[in-house]
């Protein structure tokens, strides 16, 4: 065991020193010179907005949707792999790693020392271990890393203390109690009673105090117990500064083999020490996982970099940092909008009943959570394509790229300021009613990643429209997977919206002058007047902007209204708590009870001798 995965040690230098040759220069787009990324093929497609549906085949979604899902089993187990894919974590998830060191000291080679390797770092926190899938304790570990109390830890035996304070003249006193003391009673006598009486008192840290009243005697007198046990588990998180040093304990445990240029720097990683006992790993080592929160981000709102899962703000980094882009690549006031749309509040229901850094939220009696959050991994051995795909589909969003500049919509309505009339035509209208009945649908269905189940891809409740498919004739199921989203009832707002976006069918092609539609951009809404088709301040989306001929502009328009976007938080369906089972804990021994030994002559035994 000690030298099997010494040639994974060379990990926490050579993998932070890795640059993603492919993601390192910006994309190479065709000629065009202004267009929706969803609009046209010869630029990337992005399956966060129901007009991509239209241009990429049912099967070649569900191939897609099979490869996300195995890829998020994978990223549950831990590996042994010299050429496991450099992942970043955005917002907050469950991880496997990768064990980039092994080795083993102590008696017997009893203790098993594992640097397992999680993602790109630096990452803000690391909130909980799990070993085979019970939780190490890893908020209450000590200043060098051993666990307290728990699943990891055995209490051995329970010993009693007692300490005398002094009263000083006002009746005020104080003492120095060991940490994690529990306190038995806290008795003062007083001079006209000789039976000691209970004193109020508090205790912060390890000092407890209190006032008495009356004449007392001199002391007060505090009984406690102290429990001393065996801890059978070390965790010592690295997050993964850019400036990050050696673990000193791993050094000096390693001296001949690890030396300071083992930092690791850019990568977060878990240095563990895992102490033999059969009654505490039955399994073996079993599947390490950590529950970690990812990515600072920076906010151009605020000018400051903090802990968000804000999906616009994920995609601006994911663009600026993986992809190429630049800060000045992106039109601001767009991009705040988008950012400002996925932090609003939306009631919803079916979450769970206590906040959890903040993706929900109790406010005015009611429970409520931000519109968007976007909480998974992304692997840089994806095409930029497919991350972006996954990071757009925690908004319900769609971007497009016009003259070297990224635009980005979140699933949120804004009012159009435009409105065309006949004026702005020129030449001709192209209008398409419906959508052909293979890409037309009726109800949605999907997975997410649940929090509630461990942060594992299930099914959400789906959504329905009887009045769609009554007018369809049947009932026609489309799926969308939400590889990024942790919210069950942000599963379901995002399967109505497209539900919704994807009956809004009508599309529109205008070729108009310069008047107004030259100020308009791709992800603009627009109102269109036309008494010839019947359409008053009917609102659309532009989806395609094309520069034709001197003075024309050609609009490719997508249906869009504000009810595709409302939503009431009665028409989330309760999610299904986890289904746990009835038998008894394995971890736990029950005490033994009810045993009695009794003696007679009712049942004896006769040896030969």
């Amino acid at each position: 065991m000690s030298n099997a995965l010494t040639g994974f040690l060379s990990l926490l230098v050579a993998v932070a020193a890795i640059v993603v040759a492919p993601y390192a220069a910006p994309l190479i787009f065709s000629a065009v010179t202004a267009t929706t990324l969803a609009a046209t093929s010869a630029i990337l497609a992005f399956a966060g907005n129901a007009v991509v549906g239209a241009f990429a085949s049912r099967e070649a979604r569900r191939n897609a949707d099979k490869a996300a899902q195995q890829q998020r089993t994978d990223q549950l187990v831990s590996v042994r792999s010299a050429t496991t894919p450099r992942r970043v974590v955005y917002g907050e998830t469950i991880v496997g790693g990768t064990y980039a060191f092994a080795d083993s000291t102590g008696t017997s080679n009893n203790e098993l020392h594992i640097v397992l390797a999680l993602c790109e770092g630096p990452i803000d926190s690391m909130l909980e271990v799990y070993i085979d899938d019970r939780p190490a304790g890893l908020a209450s570990v000590d200043g060098n890393g051993w666990v307290t109390s728990g699943n990891f830890y055995k209490s051995d035996k329970k010993d009693a203390g007692n300490v005398q304070a002094s009263v000083n003249a006002g009746g005020s006193w104080s003492a120095t109690i060991p940490s994690g003391a529990t306190i038995v009673s806290v008795t003062a006598y007083y001079d006209t009673d000789p039976v000691p009486t209970s004193v109020a008192y508090s205790v912060a840290g390890t000092t407890i105090s209190g006032t008495v009243s009356g004449v007392p005697s001199s002391t007060v007198s505090i009984d406690y117990t102290t429990v001393s046990g065996t801890p059978f588990l070390r965790l010592r998180p690295r997050l993964g500064a850019i400036n990050q040093t050696v673990d000193s304990v791993l050094q000096s445990t390693f001296p001949a083999k690890i030396n300071s240029l083992h930092q690791g720097q850019g990568i977060a990683y878990l240095y563990l020490v895992m102490v033999r006992d059969p009654s505490i790993y039955p399994n073996g080592v079993g599947n390490i996982k950590v529950r970690l929160r990812g990515k600072q981000l920076f906010d151009p709102r605020t000018g400051t970099t903090y802990f968000s899962s804000n999906p616009a703000l994920v995609l601006r980094d994911y663009l600026i940092t993986y992809v190429g882009a630049t800060a000045s690549d992106f039109d601001a006031t767009n991009f705040n909008a988008a950012a400002d749309a996925c932090d609003a509040q939306v009631l919803s229901a079916g979450v769970p009943a206590a906040p959890d850094f903040g993706v929900t939220q109790l406010y005015r009696g009611g429970s409520y959570e931000r519109r968007y959050s976007c909480d998974g991994v992304i692997e840089l051995t994806q095409t930029p394509q497919a991350a972006i795909d996954a990071i757009l589909s925690s908004m319900g969003g769609s971007m497009s790229w016009s003259e070297g500049i990224w635009r980005i919509s979140a699933g949120a309505w804004s009012a159009p300021s435009i409105t065309l009339t006949a004026d702005d035509v020129i030449d001709y209208v192209s209008s398409t009613p419906t959508t052909p009945r293979s890409d037309l649908y009726n109800a949605v269905r999907g997975t997410f990643v649940s929090q509630s189940d461990g942060y594992i891809s299930v099914d959400y409740p789906p959504t329905s429209s009887s009045t769609y498919s009554n007018a369809d004739g049947s009932t026609l199921w489309t799926n969308l997977n939400l590889p990024m989203t942790r919210s069950v009832s942000t599963a379901q707002r995002l399967a109505r919206l497209h539900l919704e976006r994807g009956r809004r069918q009508t599309t529109v092609k205008l070729r108009c002058n310069l008047r107004q539609a030259f100020a308009l951009q791709a992800l603009d809404r627009v109102n269109v007047t036309l008494s010839r088709f019947g359409w008053s301040s009917r609102s659309f989306m532009v989806v395609g902007w094309e520069w034709t001929a001197p003075g024309a502009v050609e609009l490719t328009l997508r249906a869009d209204d504000a009810s595709a976007y409302s939503w009431d938080y009665t028409l989330s369906t309760s999610f299904p708590p986890p289904v746990s089972s009835n038998l008894p804990n394995p971890w736990v021994r029950s005490a033994v009870i009810g045993l009695t030994a009794t003696s007679g002559a009712l049942y004896s035994r006769r040896r030969s001798d």
